[in-house]
């Protein structure tokens, strides 16, 4: 079904967007697999979007990345605002519009999983072993730490298509075709159980006024003795398994996710 997402947005609307709002650096930014690239070249002396330069640049091979493209397309935050009530979770749009036979990131990862809808063109992917399993948001992908594991799948998305690369997936894609490749990257901003856990402890420690007790006086200090510090951190630890509670956390995760969402 190649149409099936062409209500989303278009190479047409990626140019009424480009050539009719006033961009700042950040909004916009663009990449080019086989060079670094500067903001400089692509913004002028005030941070905005140089839009001859960009269009230079993208003849040239460099792909057009718009970031938070669901604040600029209604139907885009209309997926996304669908998407927080299915998974509970942040989401957002990025757009990716690459010339033929380009590719715009090296093999990288990304710390948040991603749905992958393919709009126009054909864009052909290659997944690769997970260097870090589940990284956590801010454990981003550091290119002279993390080298591409073994080969695990390759495909060619078409208009229509949609695929799920999970975090911390190691991946890359290049333009399929003589026509330019338009596709949108769902994230989602997913919370983990360690976030549900630290709030399960704030809410323990609302009980306990062991847990509110300050840490000793000079434990920053290398001469500090630690023997005793140990003793009491296992028999909290131990308190706080016997007393963590989920109902209260969850409630509090689920009323601070629903008051951040717009209303609908």
């Amino acid at each position: 079904a190649p149409q099936r997402f062409a209500g989303l947005i278009s190479i047409e609307d990626v140019d009424r967007i480009v050539t009719g709002f006033d961009l700042k650096s950040g909004q916009l930014t663009m990449a080019d697999a086989s060079r670094e690239m500067s903001t400089d070249e692509f913004t002028d002396a005030a941070s905005y979007i140089d839009r001859g330069a960009v269009a230079d640049l993208y003849r040239r091979g460099a792909t057009i990345i718009m970031n938070q493209a669901h604040q600029f397309e209604p139907p885009l935050a209309r997926l996304c605002r669908g998407l927080e009530h299915v998974f509970s979770s942040h989401i957002q749009t990025n757009l990716y519009l690459t010339p033929p036979s380009a590719q715009g990131f090296r093999t990288h990862y990304d710390n948040h999983d991603v749905l992958v809808i393919q709009i126009e063109g054909e864009k052909a992917w290659r997944l690769y072993d997970k260097p870090v399993d589940t990284p956590f948001r801010g454990e981003g992908f550091q290119p002279d730490q993390h080298q591409p594991g073994e080969l695990r799948a390759e495909f060619v998305l078409k208009a229509g298509d949609c695929a799920y690369v999970p975090r911390g997936m190691m991946h890359d894609a290049m333009t399929s075709g003589d026509a330019p490749s338009l596709h949108v990257t769902v994230g989602l901003m997913t919370r983990t159980w360690a976030d549900l856990m630290l709030e399960a402890i704030s809410e323990a420690a609302l009980r306990s006024p062991e847990l509110r007790r300050s840490l000793p006086a000079g434990f920053a200090q290398g001469t500090f003795d630690r023997a005793a510090a140990r003793k009491t951190f296992a028999k909290l630890a131990q308190a706080l398994a016997n007393d963590v509670q989920l109902d209260p956390a969850l409630d509090l995760l689920t009323d601070t996710f629903i008051r951040s969402r717009g209303a609908d």
